[in-house]
């Protein structure tokens, strides 16, 4: 058990403290918890996995039939242990019940309203994406040839719809997946935190076209949003954005 408790140990930091951003970029708050999250997950299971293997190896070396050993030879027999049962019954219930709690706060972070949230609308369909930001009339952008660009640090409420099949919108980097579901409207909620641009992804086979099913999102700064929405003939601006800001970009568009 000795060395088995120090090899867990020694996995356990090694999950704690290796550094992943490098090779799983994280772009938003959420991102966070769900790979911290799935750290306390990939330790604990790690630990789980080196004490049944590392004693099913050390039982099956122990107590191995020998060549002394007779032919009717069962072994030492041992029935029933009242702790040990309890043991193994408490400590996975457990870890189980850590586990909802934690999971559940991250879920519910993706999908509670913050204040003054951004509100992005998505459509998926056969075989693409739409995006349009109502709060400022910024309508039907395909993510490919017009990329949404959204503000760094400012919460975004996603409701996402289809008008065919089951798609599934999937941001890698910002840790959000979600079904989008013809008849239904459904909900995310992420604030970014690293300026950049970010691949948009269908995760629910849709059918032939589905492997192109791509789009990409960029996050910008507050003052290139704002250029973002007089370049794209937004109705309104953010609060503080000069109002004379929003004429002069429809006047140099035309």
């Amino acid at each position: 058990m000795a060395p088995l408790a120090i090899i867990s140990l020694i996995w356990i930091i090694f999950v704690a403290v290796v550094p992943i951003n490098s090779w799983f970029p994280e772009a938003t708050r959420q991102a966070v918890s769900v790979d911290n999250l799935f750290r306390f997950m990939l330790a604990v299971g790690g630990a789980i996995i080196i004490f049944v293997e590392g004693l099913t190896l050390a039982f099956v070396v122990q107590y191995r039939r020998r060549p002394s050993d007779p032919e009717d030879a069962v072994g030492v027999q041992s029935h029933g242990n009242t702790r040990v049962e309890i043991a193994w019954s408490a400590g996975p219930a457990l870890l189980l019940v850590i586990l909802a709690v934690a999971s559940l706060a991250v879920w519910g972070d993706e999908h509670s309203v913050q204040k003054d949230p951004l509100h992005l609308d998505v459509t998926g369909y056969q075989f693409g994406w739409q995006f349009s930001l109502p709060q400022y009339g910024v309508k039907n952008l395909d993510g490919v040839t017009d990329i949404m660009a959204l503000p760094i640090n400012r919460a975004v409420y996603v409701s996402e719809r289809s008008p065919d099949v089951i798609h599934s919108f999937w941001v890698p980097e910002f840790r959000i997946k979600q079904d989008v579901v013809p008849g239904l409207v459904t909900h995310e909620e992420f604030t970014p935190s690293e300026i950049g641009t970010y691949r948009v992804i269908c995760t629910e086979f849709c059918g032939v076209g589905h492997s192109g099913m791509v789009a990409k999102i960029r996050v910008v700064s507050d003052a290139d949003f704002i250029t973002f929405l007089r370049r794209h003939h937004a109705t309104s601006l953010p609060p503080g954005a000069p109002s004379a800001a929003l004429v002069g970009a429809s006047r140099s568009v035309h």
